[in-house]
């Protein structure tokens, strides 16, 4: 029995790992899809990056992509990108760091608050615990700032009908 639970969970590890390398696979470097010439698109960018990276503790990338067709019939008029964040660790010990702050619903609304609310063309914000599949997205839902539903992929073989606030857990 332990021998066939270790086999499952190996392999949704394996699965997720794919899954979260597939999705920012189509994503592009930051500054092709979502730099700005604003000030205040890269003011934001700057002080978002400043406060994951904790001195230097973590790694940050930025990248860019145009919002998944599924959200685009309910996404905020003209905003067109869905940012993601991979966070990842650098020392020793840093991965609590991630942990701690893919835990906190209010910093990572802050960020994304920011991040929004300074870039026009940003509509979500994706953080994503590099190699691990753990995704949170945040987004503008009905005038602010909100942390996207998620739903768990139908392992029967229907096709998911992701929406605008829905985001899918792998």
């Amino acid at each position: 029995m332990k021998k066939v639970v270790r086999t499952i969970l190996a392999l949704s590890v394996i699965l997720t790992t794919f899954c979260l390398s597939v999705r920012s696979s189509q994503a592009k470097p930051f500054s092709q899809e979502v730099k700005q010439s604003n000030n205040s698109c890269d003011t934001a960018v700057e002080n978002v990056k400043a406060r994951i990276q904790n001195n230097n503790y973590l790694t940050v990338e930025f990248k860019g992509r145009q919002i998944p067709h599924e959200w685009q019939a309910g996404a905020p008029a003209g905003r067109s990108v869905q940012l993601i964040i991979l966070l990842g660790k650098v020392r020793e010990g840093s991965g609590q760091l991630v942990d701690n702050i893919m835990a906190s619903t209010q910093m990572l609304t802050a960020m994304s608050n920011q991040l929004i609310e300074g870039c026009d063309n940003i509509a979500a914000v994706t953080y994503a615990k590099n190699n691990t599949g753990y995704v949170r997205t945040f987004g503008l839902i009905q005038g602010r700032v909100q942390e996207f539903d998620y739903i768990t992929p139908d392992r029967g073989g229907q096709p998911l009908q992701l929406r605008w606030g829905i985001d899918m857990v792998i």
